[in-house]
């Protein structure tokens, strides 16, 4: 009888721990998991802590760049690079326009760039950083494979700002919060 019911709990536990729940917090911050059933259960934590901003210690980082009075919002990668950038933030930064194809600026200073890059082919939205040149590069066109491209992150919303933009102009890049 001991060993049924033992078995009917292990049973029971199985299938409530193969369920596919995530946590999400909400907007005054309190975190929670989702059942997928769009309620919510207990609230498990309060997230106030300004260095958690988003109940994690690996929240999705994003940058604001504003031209002018106009917004371009860009999420970055996990990567290193990204980082460096991200805590580099704020950056007032004059792009130009280089080959058609990309907006660039050069950082005050390089990022760190561990070892060889991988590469990458980018894509219109794609924002990235050119190691031998030391510069940010926001490509608006698709273009080809380059050893020296270091993928950081992409453009959420915004890329019209930049192709619109024809000769040089300043930037304010800084890190961006779902609050603003």
């Amino acid at each position: 009888m001991k060993k049924s019911i033992l078995c009917i709990i292990m049973i029971s536990f199985l299938f409530c721990a193969c369920g596919r729940h995530e946590t999400t917090v909400n907007q005054s911050g309190d975190s929670y998991v989702d059942t997928g059933n769009n309620g919510q259960t207990d609230v498990t934590e309060n997230v106030n802590d300004e260095n958690d901003v988003y109940g994690t210690d690996d929240f999705e980082k994003k940058l604001k760049m504003t031209v002018d009075d106009q917004e371009v919002i860009i999420t970055l990668y996990d990567t290193p690079e990204s980082d460096e950038l991200y805590d580099m933030c704020p950056l007032e930064l004059i792009f130009e326009d280089y080959n058609g194809t990309e907006k660039i600026s050069f950082l005050p200073h390089d990022l760190s760039v561990d070892g060889e890059t991988d590469g990458c082919e980018p894509e219109a939205g794609d924002l990235c950083y050119y190691a031998p040149w030391g510069n940010l590069a926001a490509f608006y066109q698709d273009f080809e494979y380059s050893d020296n491209l270091i993928l950081l992150g992409y453009i959420d919303s915004g890329l019209e700002v930049l192709e619109e933009q024809y000769n040089d102009f300043s930037v304010v890049l800084e890190r961006y919060t779902m609050s603003e």
